[in-house]
């Protein structure tokens, strides 16, 4: 064996109807039904995570700042995905977001971009059970102008501080 990087492999991001911040990369649940059966049949494929789009953000223009799914509809995905063995991550920007992957138990959060006080707090409460990866990539590409094909200009960077 050489050490090298190793990939584990979603999906497409799981997102409430309108709620897809790539939308050709999406995969829409609307229920709790709808997010267990999607679990379950990414599970058939051989995934190793499952991976939620739990809200947009304010970075992008098509991005939405509220929490797209419920607690049920989240605790839900959890359940289904750790019964099989699968982690959850999330792109879990809004503060709302962020709590509500943590009363889930989810297992990756990415971002947690405007999570209040009481968010993290939250987080430090579950340090040992939550990852949160650093995302720079975006912002940096952004002002370099290398996100300009995605829509955001440096500009746009520099406006948003």
């Amino acid at each position: 064996m050489f050490p090298g990087p190793r990939i584990l492999a979603n999906r497409q991001e799981i997102s409430a109807t309108g709620g897809a911040i790539v939308p050709s990369v999406t995969r829409f649940a609307d229920s709790v039904e709808e997010m267990r059966k999607i679990v379950r049949y990414f599970y058939s494929l051989g995934v190793d995570n499952i991976k939620l789009s739990m809200t947009g953000d304010k970075i992008h223009n098509t991005m939405r700042s509220e929490t797209y799914f419920t607690l049920e509809e989240t605790k839900a995905v959890v359940e289904d995905a750790h019964m099989r063995g699968k982690r959850v991550c999330a792109h879990a920007r809004s503060n709302n977001s962020v709590k509500q992957c943590c009363k889930a138990g989810v297992d990756v959060i990415y971002h947690a971009s405007f999570a209040n006080a009481e968010a993290i707090d939250m987080l430090e409460a579950l340090k040992n059970q939550i990852f949160i990866p650093p995302g720079i990539n975006f912002p940096y590409t952004s002002c370099t102008g290398e996100a300009t094909p995605c829509g955001q200009t440096p500009k746009m960077a520099m406006k948003k501080g």
